[in-house]
């Protein structure tokens, strides 16, 4: 199973291609409105169609650590797509982990 780590990790990827998408105003319009790109939609219109195709696994929590890895590099080439994205995601490592719970408790302690 992943580790509680690679959880973190995995919600903050989806929050940074959220932004990322955001930024070059991209969005779902699959539904034929415009739809600002969040953190659940990545999870759940990107991430997860990607992982029940590859692993028939409907949930992130009973990803292993190398279908973790499959997933995010399938996901991310389909983002360098230049023609229809060109945006470019790198996966947390610790010191962005470590970041972001810094900040989260510093805005936390400012309420």
């Amino acid at each position: 199973m992943r580790t509680d780590e690679q959880n973190r990790a995995l919600h903050l990827y989806f929050r940074w291609v959220a932004e990322a998408l955001a930024e070059k105003h991209i969005d779902f319009r699959d539904l034929k409105v415009e739809i600002q790109p969040t953190e659940h939609l990545v999870k759940e219109l990107m991430w997860k169609p990607i992982q029940i195709a590859m692993f028939g696994k409907e949930s992130t929590t009973k990803l292993e650590k190398s279908e973790l890895s499959s997933i995010y590099d399938t996901l991310h080439r389909a983002l360098l797509d230049a023609d229809r994205f060109g945006v470019n995601v790198p996966f947390p490592n610790k010191e962005d982990l470590a970041r972001e719970q810094a900040d989260k408790q510093f805005y936390e302690g400012k309420k």
